[in-house]
């Protein structure tokens, strides 16, 4: 622990907590999804590497929210000493910005899974439109992220003169859209899921990761370390079988 904070109440164990717990969850399910891929010959695609990625993203969230808290995350912001608050805002800071690509990478991991597994014309234009719709807002919010104050230090100095966004405002618009786009990701699978034509253990995988990912909206209202992780294991669990 970083010393120079006031003794006070803490919250560090509800970030400490699903993160450790992460740290051992999803690199088992993403391991598995390679595994199953590799053991059954069906080849790496776009969606793997893609959900690698965001998760390497997502350990990345982990790691620095888990520094932040020997820093002092998680309590009252007037037990901390000046240097500590400066470190665990900053900390916070680039948090965000690796959050905000491993959701959005997640999404378009599961988007890109969809396109190997969809042969229907109508449907696969609806997965373009709606993955060029999530990975345009993602190079956008993670930029008004980045530069979401002016001059940027401001972002985690306070005391330096400059301008910032409504953090409000854009947090909102990101759980909105994160929202939408989760729900919207959820039914494009019901146009063929339910067709006669689709093999039923297959249409049997994609309603239980469909139901599983709906516990991601449930997860968002509690944890950002929660709602990645989630979001990451739900696009796993496809893949996640024994060959």
């Amino acid at each position: 622990m970083v010393e120079g904070n006031l003794p006070g109440e803490s919250n560090a164990l509800m970030v400490q907590v699903p993160a450790i717990v992460f740290f051992i969850l999803t690199p088992m399910f993403v391991g598995i999804r390679f595994w199953s891929r590799i053991k059954m010959r069906s080849g790496l695609g776009w969606d793997d590497w893609t959900i690698l990625f965001s998760f390497f993203c997502c350990l990345t969230v982990s790691v620095l929210m888990m520094i932040s808290c020997e820093y002092g995350f998680g309590q009252h912001i007037k037990n901390l000493s000046k240097p500590n608050k400066l470190m665990t805002l900053k900390l916070f800071y680039v948090a965000q910005i690796f959050y905000k690509i491993t959701i959005n990478l997640t999404k378009a991991s599961i988007l890109l899974l969809y396109l190997r597994i969809f042969v229907q014309q109508y449907f696969r234009v609806l997965c373009y439109i709606l993955l060029t719709i999530i990975l345009s807002y993602m190079v956008a919010t993670s930029a008004s992220s980045i530069w979401q104050c002016t001059p940027i230090p401001r972002a985690w100095d306070k005391s330096i003169p400059g301008t910032c966004i409504s953090l409000t405002m854009n947090w909102y618009a990101n759980a909105g859209f994160s929202i939408a786009t989760d729900i919207l990701i959820m039914a494009l699978p019901s146009m063929c899921c339910g067709s006669r034509n689709f093999p039923s253990t297959r249409r049997g995988r994609s309603w239980l990761s469909l139901l599983w990912a709906a516990t991601v909206d449930i997860a968002s209202t509690l944890w950002t370390l929660v709602e990645d992780n989630v979001a990451i294991i739900c696009a796993c669990l496809p893949m996640c079988r024994l060959p």
